[in-house]
């Protein structure tokens, strides 16, 4: 399977995850200048939205440096109106990694993050 259609593919079970937590979810188009996140999840009756960026990596340690520059700027605005997370599909399993974490990580000079480091966050 290609990259492509490992991401594609793991879009599609982050957003069935997340229907079958109750969640009303939106797949944002891809496009060529890149999209800020892949899905945008709406909780019923109210309640903080959820906008999901999905990476899908070949191991179980993945590069800070995959999240693009108008991710980490999505990152960086939607925390007021949204709750942003990363959901990364690594070998060992799949994580649900909220951007403050991500933040930490990347403000503390980290390079990458191992799934051992965020199963507590685990899918």
């Amino acid at each position: 399977m290609s990259r492509v259609s490992d991401g594609g593919a793991w879009e599609t079970e982050v957003t069935r995850m997340m229907r079958a937590r109750g969640l009303y979810c939106i797949r944002i188009p891809h496009s060529t200048g890149g999209q800020p996140a892949d899905i945008v999840a709406l909780p019923p009756r109210g309640g903080v939205p959820v906008v999901i960026e999905c990476k899908h990596c070949d191991s179980d340690r993945w590069p800070l440096s995959q999240l693009r520059d108008n991710q980490c700027a999505t990152m960086d605005i939607i925390p007021p109106y949204a709750d942003f997370y990363v959901a990364i599909h690594f070998t060992s399993g799949a994580a649900l990694i909220p951007s403050t974490y991500l933040d930490r990580a990347m403000s503390s000079g980290h390079k990458s993050i191992h799934y051992d480091e965020v199963s507590a966050y685990a899918l």
